[in-house]
């Protein structure tokens, strides 16, 4: 199973490099840092990050999931909540230096099968010229986002699971951090 942002998501990310980044602002964006929707403000190109949630039957059991989209939208979009207050500027008027996506692997199993595949996008990291910020999920079954500035990708927030060690059944979480060219051959 696999929840991987998309070619085309990819591809606008990508576009935000050179970049000279403005503010996050969104619906619901707080003091919190949590939102369900977030639009990275730079000079020339806004997007529109989001988790949609996703429904899975794996083994007959219903589950969810939720899948990071990137869209392009009209920058007017995200100034109604800049006028709302809802607007986080540090870091602002740097340069977007590299955009990396976060994969987590993650590995189900009993002590005679492997009981879950699954490799997800879990979060965007924003490297600037001086300083970072991310957006990372904070569950893998719902669609809130956090804001992390300025921390290494080692010290990200992560994000929680259900999937959780039993008697029966181990889970093994391996984490990755792919450039936006790697992403897409991997897309």
């Amino acid at each position: 199973m696999q929840e991987l942002i998309s070619m085309e998501s990819l591809v606008a990310l990508a576009g935000l490099v050179g970049r000279e980044f403005l503010g996050l602002s969104g619906p619901g964006l707080s003091d919190h840092k949590i939102a369900e929707i977030v639009y990275v403000m730079s000079e020339g190109v806004t997007l529109m990050v989001r988790a949609n949630l996703l429904e899975y039957d794996i083994e007959q059991n219903q589950d969810d999931g939720c899948e990071i989209t990137v869209d392009i939208v009209e920058h007017v979009i995200a100034e109604e909540y800049v006028a709302q207050g809802k607007f986080l500027d540090l870091n602002s008027r740097q340069l977007i230096k590299d955009v990396k996506i976060i994969r987590n692997f993650i590995k189900g199993s009993t002590a005679s099968e492997v009981t879950l595949d699954f490799v997800t996008d879990v979060g965007i990291y924003f490297e600037l010229d001086q300083g970072s910020f991310a957006l990372i999920k904070t569950s893998y079954h719902d669609e809130l986002m956090c804001v992390a500035y300025n921390t290494g990708i080692p010290d990200l927030p992560v994000t929680s699971s259900r999937f959780e060690d039993s008697m029966s059944e181990h889970f093994e979480t391996r984490v990755q951090v792919l450039t936006i060219p790697q992403a897409l051959g991997n897309a």
